[in-house]
């Protein structure tokens, strides 16, 4: 996976090179589900949810995920618990969940559980690969109602 070097955000439209520096996937199947992204070396951290992945006979899958901002922390908080465990694979890392107690399994699921809840509200949409390649975005404005 290649980003764009310094880039620490999104653009609305296509995003190509990714400016996504480090995915840390928590959920899979077929392809990450959720977990937390983080923009650049060190740039913002989202937590990221599948919200769609369709698919046709004459086109291939196609993966919406919403990107919901977290502390600038997160990303380096979770992957060190983890970490401490198995041993990470950047810039895509889909660590296996198993752990050598559960004690240990249950502390690491509470610090993810901490991070996730405390995530802001949607405010971007993606659609493509979120860890491997090029997306477009499309930033979510709330209007008030009067």
């Amino acid at each position: 996976m290649s980003f764009a070097a310094g880039a620490t955000d999104l653009r609305e439209g296509p995003n190509d090179p990714s400016p996504i520096g480090r995915v840390l996937v928590l959920d899979w199947y077929d392809g990450p589900k959720a977990g937390l992204l983080q923009l650049g070396e060190a740039g913002p951290v989202y937590r990221f949810e599948l919200l769609d992945d369709s698919q046709s006979a004459d086109e291939p899958e196609q993966r919406a995920y919403g990107l919901y901002p977290v502390a600038a922390d997160a990303m380096a908080r979770v992957s060190e618990a983890i970490a401490a465990h198995v041993s990470p694979r950047w810039p895509v890392w889909c660590p296996v969940w198993k752990f050598p107690s559960d004690n240990i399994r249950d502390d690491v699921d509470a610090l993810v559980d901490s991070v996730v809840s405390k995530s802001g509200p949607l405010t971007w949409v993606v659609v493509g690969a979120i860890g491997t390649g090029p997306f477009r975005a499309l930033p979510v404005r709330v209007a008030r109602a009067s």
